[in-house]
């Protein structure tokens, strides 16, 4: 009788370790597709399902994503506040300014989302770089990277998340530990105090500066474990479980795993109702533009979503498709055959001379 217990006792165990197992995996894998969804969402920019860019209102500064479009596995695109520049990173790890390829061996990279001194930072198999200005540093950065441990400060060893707002900018190591770049912050001591640097075994971490008002952190464990300390903290931490964050200034979202979206932050109510009436969205992403505060997603279908806020009020939103284009705003396609169309009011698209 003992011994039948004991493989019953036995055989539980190892089933609930294996649906405990099996969840992580999949909060994991959700994680990791809305990042790699995260990267076709550039500010004003969607890097589209077919390979052409779309830009919402404007062309692309200095029309480099007609250049963009012809290259091959285009990964990502990503830039600083203001737009004047935005880059293009392969799946081979190389990086694009206009037609210039300026880094090779890169695996990720993340700018700084304000237009004062703006700065980003690589991930590299050597390292973590510096770009400032347009220029790449020579110097390994990953020193700068640290997180308190036994009374003293230890660098990261082996980054592979980078998450920031403003310039404070956190990153993951293999574990899941957060580190935070001191050398660009003044808000580490901050940190220290949440207790952030406590968190293990994160799939992403997120944060949020608004001013000097208010400050929130917020990561997804590799178990689906929402953490999150600062202002909100309650509200992310009663959303449930998540499989991405989007944060900056003064909005907070977080993305359920059947593609609905949560909101909170300074800023929530005023598109409260845009943003929580989305679904199906695989993907978003908190930013500013030069066209305001943005508020940018991509659905299960490839669609492109947009809210925008100036002037502490919504002036614009709507929903570009690659066979409809937008009705609400104009919108600038460039195909990967070279061509440049822009949508029109009654639907579709019409080409640009």
């Amino acid at each position: 009788m003992l011994k039948r217990g004991l493989c019953a006792l036995i055989a539980c165990v190892l089933v609930l370790g294996l649906c405990t197992c099996g969840a992580a995996a999949e909060t994991v894998g959700n994680a990791q597709a809305a990042m790699n969804a995260a990267n076709r969402l550039c500010r004003r920019h969607l890097l589209a399902t077919d390979g052409s860019i779309i830009t919402i209102r404007d062309t692309s500064y200095q029309q480099v994503a007609a250049g963009y479009v012809q290259l091959d596995g285009l990964k990502k695109l990503c830039g600083p506040m203001g737009e004047l520049h935005t880059y293009a990173l392969t799946e081979s790890g190389e990086l694009y300014d206009g037609a210039e390829k300026i880094a090779s061996g890169v695996e990720d990279l993340v700018f700084s989302t304000t237009s004062n001194a703006p700065e980003g930072f690589l991930i590299t198999a050597d390292g973590i770089r510096r770009i400032y200005d347009n220029v790449i540093s020579g110097i390994d950065y990953t020193s700068e990277f640290v997180r308190p441990e036994g009374g003293d400060q230890v660098a990261v060893s082996a980054p592979i998340y980078i998450g920031v707002d403003n310039h404070t900018f956190l990153a993951l190591d293999e574990s899941g530990r957060v580190f935070v770049n001191k050398s660009a912050t003044n808000r580490y001591d901050d940190l220290v105090g949440m207790g952030v640097f406590d968190w293990e075994n994160l799939a992403m971490v997120a944060i949020a500066l608004y001013g000097t008002e208010t400050m929130t952190v917020a990561g997804i464990q590799k178990d689906g474990t929402v953490v999150a300390a600062g202002d909100y903290a309650e509200e992310i931490l009663d959303w449930g479980s998540l499989s991405y964050l989007a944060m900056s200034d003064g909005t907070i979202i977080g993305l359920t795993a059947d593609g609905s979206l949560k909101l909170t932050g300074q800023d929530a109510e005023m598109i409260r109702s845009s943003v929580e009436s989305r679904t199906g969205i695989a993907a978003v992403e908190v930013c500013r533009s030069k066209i305001g505060a943005l508020v940018t997603a991509v659905d299960t279908n490839g669609d492109f979503r947009f809210i925008y806020v100036n002037h502490n009020a919504v002036e614009g939103e709507g929903r570009v498709t690659l066979e409809d284009g937008s009705e609400s705003e104009t919108c600038f396609r460039y195909a990967p055959d070279g061509t440049l169309t822009r949508s029109c009011d009654n639907g579709g698209w019409i080409p640009v001379d």
